[in-house]
């Protein structure tokens, strides 16, 4: 498989954020979902390109308001990341905000434990990685919900899955962010580097986890008719940090 676009990984993929800009708005390489800047988040060298380097200090942010089928019945969030500290409560994928919140990816407080959680009707539901993440490295985290399971991928692999009783999540559709808990303010900040964003309304499956893995080189949104990356948007990489 040799991009995200032309696979089978493009079935109900709803957003793809390459997040090759040098600063401002992340555009949404596949739908209509292009981020905004909020106290400029900055770049780096990413896994594939360049990335979104945001600094906890800063409180630094992406957010899309009033996004379109951000906030899925079932479905995935994916991204390549790479932290630079454990903020206590980080947040680095958070959808809907603090009172009703649908989904949050996040270091857990204390532990740094990488959690998924969503919350459902019947009560939040959450998948944990009992290893801590070694600061300044990279991991391919992937997150999948449906209404049974709540499940979660590291480099490629299941780490951690939670069954129960079918139940609908809550999906009231306010907005979605990477890098802060998403409450139209900069809080429970994440502290390091984004690459390769993404959220499809299915869960994908272990298989199509693999191939965006690939073998730790990750995979493109686009690849260049002769084997190379096609890279949007791309600009150098200034003031990196």
């Amino acid at each position: 498989m040799s991009d995200v676009k032309n696979s089978s990984l493009a079935t109900d993929l709803v957003s793809y954020w390459e997040l090759e800009e040098a600063s401002g708005t992340r555009v949404d390489s596949h739908g209509s979902n292009d981020l905004t800047d909020n106290n400029t988040v900055g770049q780096a060298a990413g896994k594939i390109g360049n990335a979104a380097d945001f600094e906890v200090s800063n409180g630094e942010f992406l957010r899309k308001t009033s996004p379109t089928g951000l906030s899925p019945s079932q479905g995935t969030y994916a991204s390549w990341v790479k932290w630079r500290s454990f903020p206590s409560g980080e947040r680095w994928v958070a959808d809907n905000g603090i009172a009703d919140s649908g989904i949050q990816v996040f270091t857990a407080p204390s532990t740094n434990r990488l959690t998924g959680r969503g919350r459902y009707v019947s009560g939040y539901r959450s998948a944990v990685w009992t290893t801590t993440p070694t600061l300044d490295v990279w991991y391919h985290v992937v997150y999948t919900f449906t209404d049974t399971a709540v499940t979660l991928y590291v480099d490629g692999a299941q780490v951690a899955q939670t069954t129960f009783a079918s139940s609908p999540i809550f999906t009231n559709n306010r907005d979605f962010a990477l890098g802060c808990l998403n409450n139209g303010a900069s809080q429970y900040c994440f502290d390091g580097i984004i690459d390769e964003a993404a959220v499809w309304s299915r869960a994908i499956t272990a298989s199509e986890v693999s191939d965006l893995y690939n073998s730790g080189a990750g995979i493109p949104y686009e690849a260049a008719a002769g084997g190379g990356t096609i890279i949007t948007n791309a600009m150098p990489i200034l003031g990196l940090r």
